[in-house]
C-alpha cells in the first residue's frame, strides 16, 4: 500500500512500519520456538491448556498480537498514520481501514492460540491442519522451565516495536533520508558528491491520534474476533465468526496449509506478479 502511494511520506511511514512489524514477527518467532523447546510441540491441538503458568510468555505473546493489530504504543500504529496521511495527501481514501482489517485479522489468529495454550479458555481448537508440519522436539522431556537468557531476544524484539520510532530524532532523520530518496536529484546529488541534501519534508504527527484510536480498535475487534472461535460452543452458530474462518474456508486452506514449500511458492507468485505488473506500468 505504501509502495503505491509513493512520495517522501509514504516512503518514511513505510520503513517505520516494516521495521516495526519485524521487530514484532521476530518476537512471536522467539516465543513460539519457546513453546517448541519446553512443550515439546507448537500443534495448537497437543499444546492446548498446557503453556498456563509460562506467565512470562504469555504476556510477550499477547503483546506481540497487540502489535500486529496495530495498537498504541507500537511503532506499526504509527507506520498506518504515516501511510494513511501520504494516501489522503494523494486524494486515496480507505487505506486506514485495510489497516484496520489486516491488524485485527491478523491480531484474532494470535490471541487465539495464547487463549487456548496460555490461558486454556475455551473449547478444543477447531482444526490445526498446518501444525501437521511436524517438526523434532529439542528436549527429551517436558520441561515448562524458561531461562532469562530464552525469553530475553522475545522481550527485545517486542520492546523496540514498541519505543523505536519515539526516540529522539529518529523520525527527523527517517523522513530526511526519505525525503532525499525521492527526489531524483536529491539521490543522484547524494551518490556522487557523499553530501545529503536538506529537505523540507512534512510530518504526520496530526495523524497519530486517529492512528491510535483506530490501533485501538482493532486491538478490541482482534480479541472479539478471537473469542468467537475460542467460545464458540457457547455461542449462537451466527456469532461463531472465527470458528467459520478456521474450519469451513477449505480451498483457502488447500493453497496455504502452512508448510514451508507454499510460503516459497506464494512468495515467488506474488514477486512475479508484482515485478510484471511494475513492468507493464512503466514500460
Amino acid at each position: 500500500l505504501a509502495f503505491s502511494v509513493q512520495g517522501p511520506l509514504a516512503i518514511a511511514a513505510k520503513f517505520t512500519y516494516l521495521l516495526a512489524h519485524a521487530f514484532v514477527k521476530s518476537g512471536l518467532f522467539f516465543t513460539s520456538g519457546i513453546l517448541l523447546h519446553r512443550l515439546r510441540s507448537i500443534s495448537e491441538r497437543e499444546i492446548f491448556r498446557r503453556g498456563r503458568g509460562m506467565h512470562w510468555i504469555a504476556g510477550l505473546w499477547f503483546l506481540g498480537g497487540a502489535g500486529l493489530a496495530g495498537a498504541p504504543p507500537f511503532s506499526t500504529m504509527l507506520g498506518e498514520a504515516g501511510v494513511s496521511a501520504a494516501a489522503d495527501l494523494a486524494g486515496l481514501r480507505g487505506f486506514s481501514l485495510l489497516y484496520l482489517f489486516a491488524g485485527a485479522i491478523t491480531g484474532a489468529a494470535v490471541f487465539r492460540v495464547g487463549m487456548h495454550t496460555f490461558l486454556g479458555w475455551g473449547d478444543e481448537p477447531v482444526t490445526d491442519r498446518a501444525a501437521d508440519v511436524g517438526e523434532l522436539p529439542e528436549t527429551k522431556a517436558e520441561d515448562r522451565r524458561v531461562f532469562w537468557y530464552q525469553s530475553t531476544p522475545a522481550a527485545v524484539c517486542i520492546i523496540v516495536a514498541a519505543v523505536v520510532s519515539f526516540l529522539p530524532g529518529w523520525l527527523p532523520a527517517l523522513r530526511d533520508s526519505s525525503a532525499g530518496l525521492a527526489s531524483q536529484a536529491a539521490y543522484l546529488h547524494t551518490v556522487y558528491s557523499g553530501q545529503s541534501v536538506r529537505l523540507v519534508q512534512s510530518s504526520w504527527q496530526d495523524a497519530i491520534p486517529g492512528a491510535a484510536l483506530r490501533g485501538c480498535i482493532g486491538l478490541m475487534l482482534a480479541i472479539a474476533l478471537a473469542c468467537t472461535s475460542v467460545f464458540r460452543s457457547r455461542l449462537r452458530r451466527v456469532f461463531r465468526l472465527g470458528a467459520f474462518l478456521e474450519g469451513r474456508l477449505g480451498a483457502v486452506r488447500a493453497m496455504q496449509s502452512g508448510h514451508p514449500g507454499d510460503y516459497v511458492l506464494w512468495i515467488t507468485i506474488g514477486l512475479a506478479v508484482f515485478g510484471s505488473a511494475t513492468m507493464f506500468l512503466l514500460r
